[in-house]
């Protein structure tokens, strides 16, 4: 529930966030029975400040990804003129170096495997990738 207030007299009264169009809520009687016409209330200041709020939070978000989307489009870029210069592409990653301790012996292996390698690391008591 939100404070709605008349522009014209001041009155405020408790109204949901938002009110159907057809709610006597979001009408001023007395001042409509005055001038004739409808008199709207307005929303109190402290929800028009929340949604400014939530705007410019939106607008930030935006910006935000339009700049990853660019920086994307930039490195997918370099990756194809890569790609079609036939030179090695810039990142190249290193090896997986994830580490385990022989329980028996105390020994760390480590493997050894490509970084984005599919699979678990169970084999490491076979001599595969440890």
């Amino acid at each position: 529930m939100r404070r709605w207030f008349c522009c014209a007299c001041g009155d405020g009264i408790l109204a949901p966030e938002a009110p159907r169009f057809d709610d006597a809520r979001r009408w001023c009687l007395r001042c409509s029975k005055r001038n004739g016409k409808l008199q709207p209330r307005t929303r109190a200041t402290s929800l028009e400040e929340a949604r400014a709020l939530a705007l410019r939070a939106h607008e930030q978000a935006a910006a935000r990804r339009a700049r990853r989307e660019k920086k994307r489009a930039k490195e997918v870029a370099a990756d194809i003129a890569h790609a079609l210069s036939g030179s090695t592409p810039k990142k190249q990653r290193g090896p997986c170096r994830a580490t385990r301790a022989d329980p028996v012996t105390g020994t760390t292996y480590v493997c050894s495997r490509p970084h984005g390698h599919t699979g678990s690391h169970r084999d490491w008591s076979n001599g595969y990738a440890w």
